[in-house]
């Protein structure tokens, strides 16, 4: 008795090893260790397996990477991000799916064994389309040049020595370079709202005709002329358009029109100082009186945009935007004349899709 007890001892034994080490790999097989994953809750990539450093990017539910291997609690992944391209990394095992029969594609020719590549298969994105959110909205900042001259003439008036002086200002012209930011956001497919901002400054010289009266005898004008340095002109404007275009993954076509608002500031003569010489009613020399003045006044503005995506969310595009206001000025009694603003500006700069 006490025999058979030891042999049924040692068959329950051997029965238990057996049953243990045949259970050993199907456990082992639960979990695939490489192949596509599915990213099951928000879960932190590293570049190293080590949680104390700062995140390459953190994975949302609904991710899809590829698993390269696992390496204790973690798995080395890669996965598409839509600015940086493929990026590679650590994540929790825990938080990852490794779906059943889809291992990772074999290594192309010529690729070195251990070197990770693309898949020869489709990009696996994020679940929310990178596409679409890289075309939600756009920035650009252009340089431009306007084809209009701001060259323009005014007349002012005064009363002078019981008369009326009259002094006619030619003011030079120039065809400015203007910075010219804009910012849009799609709105639904197609359709976007734009809000641009163009600024240009000039320093110019002028050259003015005036007829004075003298001081001596009545009806009796002198003529004088000369000319005017460093006049001041600042123009801003600001566009709020609505703009319709077609958007790929690398082009965009848009065209936009809206309500412009301009702030112009301008140095405008208003009169000029006298300096009477001998004999009397001669001039021996004078100067101009100019004020600066800033008016705000509302226009429009029309234009297309068209750009090419180079790399990642940058890319570069032109501009040709016409726009105008008429500005009306009165910087002092009898001197009253209308500038216009904007014009047609043409040029090109970046552009940064999000």
């Amino acid at each position: 008795m006490p025999a058979l007890r030891s042999l049924r001892s040692l068959a329950v034994a051997a029965l238990t090893f057996a049953v243990c080490a045949a259970a050993a790999p199907v456990r082992a097989q639960q979990q695939p260790t490489s192949g596509v994953g599915v990213v099951v809750s928000a879960s932190p990539m590293y570049l190293t397996p080590d949680p104390s450093r700062t995140p390459l990017a953190t994975l949302q539910p609904g991710t899809r990477v590829r698993v390269l291997t696992q390496e204790g609690d973690w798995y080395r992944v890669i996965f598409s991000d839509a600015y940086l391209g493929e990026r590679t990394g650590y994540v929790l095992a825990a938080t990852i799916r490794v779906e059943r029969g889809a291992p990772p594609p074999p290594p192309r020719p010529g690729v070195v064994p251990g070197q990770v590549s693309a898949p020869p298969g489709p990009v696996i994105t994020q679940a929310t389309p990178m596409m679409e959110r890289r075309n939600a909205g756009f920035a650009s900042l252009n340089g431009t040049v306007q084809r209009d001259s701001t060259a323009f003439t005014a007349t002012s008036s005064y009363p002078q020595y019981g008369e009326t002086a009259l002094v006619t200002t030619n003011y030079t012209g120039v065809h400015p370079v203007s910075a010219d930011l804009a910012i849009g956001q799609r709105l639904s497919a197609g359709f976007y709202v734009i809000l641009g901002v163009t600024w240009t400054g000039q320093i110019t010289d002028a050259s003015l005709a005036a007829s004075v009266p003298s001081p001596v005898a009545l009806n009796s004008p002198r003529a004088v002329a000369g000319p005017v340095n460093e006049v001041h002109r600042q123009e801003l404007g600001l566009h709020l358009d609505v703009g319709w275009g077609v958007t790929t993954d690398r082009i965009q076509l848009l065209a936009f029109a809206g309500p412009s608002f301009f702030r112009v500031k301008q140095g405008l003569v208003t009169s000029l100082n006298l300096a009477e010489g001998t004999p009397p009613g001669t001039l021996a020399s004078f100067t101009t009186n100019v004020v600066d003045s800033s008016k705000w006044r509302v226009g429009g503005n029309v234009g297309i945009d068209a750009s090419v995506r180079l790399w990642k969310a940058l890319g570069v595009g032109v501009i040709v935007r016409y726009s105008e206001a008429k500005v009306p000025f009165s910087p002092a009694d009898g001197t009253h004349v209308t500038i216009k603003a904007g014009g047609l500006q043409y040029g090109g700069g970046l552009r940064f899709r999000f």
